[in-house]
C-alpha cells in the first residue's frame, strides 16, 4: 500500500472526503495528522540528525541513574 500526503483547501475537503468514502477501508484509509504529531516528528528528526553528526554526548545507564539520584536529592531537601 502506498501512503500519500495531501494538502486540501477547506472549500473542497468535503467533496474529496465524499469521493474517498466510496472506497472500502481495505482500499483507502484516511490518516489524519495533527500539529502535535508534526512537531514531534520534526523534533525527533532534528535529534537524530544531531546524533548522526556526533553533536550529542551519550551516557551509560549508571551515569543516568547517578544524575537522577542527584537531581532527586536536590529537590527532596
Amino acid at each position: 500500500m502506498t501512503i500519500i500526503r495531501l494538502q486540501i483547501n477547506d472549500k473542497v475537503l468535503d467533496k474529496v472526503l465524499k469521493i474517498l468514502g466510496h472506497f472500502s477501508h481495505d482500499e483507502v484509509e484516511i490518516i489524519s495528522e495533527d500539529e502535535d504529531f508534526l512537531e514531534q516528528k520534526e523534533f525527533v528528526a532534528n535529534e537524530l540528525q544531531k546524533m548522526d553528526n556526533g553533536e550529542v554526548e551519550f551516557i551509560t545507564v549508571d551515569q543516568m541513574n547517578q544524575q537522577a539520584r542527584e537531581l532527586l536529592a536536590k529537590y527532596e531537601a
